[in-house]
């Protein structure tokens, strides 16, 4: 199995248009003269108007079915496409999509990682709010990592007489509030 290498990409304006050199697609340019069509290099062109977040449109003769709705403020996530309805979740470590864990998203060290790798890391810590009228419904999960020494001091010094102690592991909650 071949080394994974981190995503590496120039995404830039050059006059009206767009240039894109990535290490995975190679070089694209796109130019898009009125609002709703674009001309690209690469994928040809493509003509779509979008609705509240629903886009339809064409490219080279498919057809085009997006939508994409959030809620800002418990950042659920609803995606549309050809293939159907999907939900993610998004938190400090990345993105998890619970339909299809494969499609998660995960940051690590400034570097971009997707697939199955990135979904134990967006699914390590999350939470998840759901404001029904007056009441929260909450969920909470994650991984405490302790790093501490795991004996027990003793005036000053570590005794090794004792147990090794360790708060290491999972944890999920469930919460329900009331919203005065």
């Amino acid at each position: 199995m071949a080394k994974k290498l981190k995503r590496i990409e120039i995404n830039e304006k050059a006059g009206p248009g767009r240039v894109r050199v990535s290490r995975t697609g190679g070089v694209s340019a796109s130019v898009s003269p009125l609002k709703g069509f674009t001309l690209n290099t690469k994928h040809g062109a493509r003509v779509s108007k979008t609705f509240k977040g629903l886009t339809l449109g064409l490219q080279n003769l498919n057809s085009v079915v997006r939508g994409r709705w959030s809620t800002k403020k418990e950042g659920l996530n609803v995606n549309l496409s050809k293939s159907g309805l999907s939900v993610s979740a998004k938190n400090s470590l990345g993105t998890f999509n619970f339909k299809n864990p494969n499609r998660s998203s995960a940051t690590f060290a400034g570097i971009q990682i997707r697939g199955k790798n990135a979904a134990w890391i967006a699914g390590l810590g999350f939470i998840l709010d759901v404001n029904i009228k007056k009441v929260t419904i909450g969920y909470q999960s994650g991984i405490i990592l302790d790093v501490s020494k795991k004996h027990w001091k003793s005036n000053g010094k570590i005794d090794k007489t004792t147990p090794e102690t360790s708060f290491t592991g999972a944890y999920s909650k469930v919460r329900v509030g009331f919203n005065f």
